[in-house]
């Protein structure tokens, strides 16, 4: 039998604690969208190349055999993609007054275990945005032929419809995710020629059924402030609309999809979205508290760039364009 060893950022050897791993498994914070864009697949090591099959290639083979031969031989596209999971670390210490304090000693614990992993999931959000922002990283930027003012000359949802057909008549791939800037969803809900289109009925519901795709988001990442945040909020994107093709299936790691996170765990079942590795430290006489640790081992790689557009500019007068 096996020893398997779990070890803390620094190296330590230290159990995670199972109570609060249990607590946060599935949490995702509300309002983040970036796990639509790379959905989570697991590896077995910190570095390690993972093979990529392109499944559904849309082209027809011909079947037929004589009788008494082999069948035609056919064959598939098979790459690589090369994943570094970077270790990522918070902690925070629970001083002893708090533990005393708390009607539950746990419940104090597991409330630090979320408000980490909700840091873990805002840095992982503007991470992953500033990759589907990045030219570099997704089939080209587009703009839009007009503002989505309101005016008779801009058309929102024919932009959206011209941009995913060229996806498709690109790549074969139509886009099944649909992701919308706050302040584009709001320039859209206003527009005259969007309203007509739905019949001025108007919900998440009905974008995803007009647009024909599985997903429909509105993005609420925002740059916050000190703590006590009250100013106006700065949202990682505001006037892009995203789209992209992913498996709707979360088990198919490494089939026809835009990017993946790929998670690694020193314990195996940890090895997942929403399983950080929570570590309870000993108590530690000297600051008279206890130091909570939630760790992580991912890397973002995008796989197939072209099966990603994002339309910018929404809320600016733009020229060309699709």
């Amino acid at each position: 039998m096996s020893d398997i060893k779990t070890y803390d950022s620094t190296g330590r050897d230290l159990q995670p604690d199972d109570q609060i791993q249990r607590a946060i498994s599935g949490y995702s914070p509300a309002g983040l969208v970036g796990h639509l864009f790379a959905p989570p697949a697991r590896v077995s090591r910190m570095f390690c190349f993972f093979p990529i099959v392109e499944k559904g290639q849309l082209r027809n083979d011909d079947l037929k055999r004589a009788y008494g031969t082999v069948s035609r031989l056919t064959g598939f596209t098979v790459a690589s993609a090369f994943v570094q999971c970077q270790p990522r670390g918070l902690a925070t210490n629970i001083p002893d007054e708090d533990w005393s304090g708390a009607d539950d000693g746990w419940g104090i614990a597991k409330t630090a275990a979320f408000n980490l992993v909700t840091k873990f999931g805002v840095a992982d959000e503007q991470a992953k945005v500033n990759l589907v922002n990045s030219t570099t990283n997704i089939n080209t930027a587009y703009v839009v032929r007009s503002a989505w003012n309101g005016t008779t000359t801009s058309n929102p949802i024919q932009n959206i419809r011209t941009a995913m057909d060229y996806m498709q008549d690109t790549t074969g791939y139509r886009p099944n995710v649909l992701v919308f800037g706050p302040m584009a969803y709001r320039t859209m809900l206003v527009h005259s020629g969007v309203n007509a289109e739905v019949g001025n009925f108007k919900s998440a519901e009905r974008f995803r059924q007009l647009f024909d795709v599985s997903t429909f988001a509105v993005a609420g990442g925002f740059y916050d402030g000190a703590e006590g945040f009250t100013g106006n909020p700065s949202f990682y994107f505001a006037d892009q609309v995203i789209m992209c093709v992913q498996p709707q299936n979360p088990d198919d790691a490494y089939g026809t999809r835009w990017a993946v996170t790929a998670y690694w765990s020193p314990v195996p079942e940890a090895s997942a979205p929403g399983r950080w590795m929570p570590y309870l430290h000993p108590h530690d006489p000297i600051t008279k508290s206890r130091m909570l640790e939630v760790c992580d081992w991912s890397d973002t790689v995008v796989i197939d760039p072209r099966l990603a557009v994002v339309i910018s500019g929404v809320n600016s007068s733009q020229s060309g364009g699709l």
